[in-house]
């Protein structure tokens, strides 16, 4: 029983050994991409800075308040 078990082992890794050993197949150089160019940076409204209350936490308002 044991000595089938180690039989198929000893197979199952010697096929592994020789897929191992195969080298990967040459392959052309890859060709020069274009860079992509940067696109502008729009400028945008800094957000109003954060309400404080006395003890310096944020005051956020619900959105049904929020103004629009």
């Amino acid at each position: 029983m044991k000595q089938v078990q180690k039989e198929a082992q000893d197979t199952a890794k010697a096929l592994q050994l020789s897929q191992k050993g195969k080298r990967k197949a040459s392959s052309k150089p890859s060709t020069q991409k274009r860079r992509k160019v940067a696109r502008e940076v729009v400028e945008m409204e800094e957000p109003a800075p954060a309400r404080t209350s006395r003890q310096g936490r944020q005051i956020t308002l619900p959105k049904k308040f929020a103004e629009i």
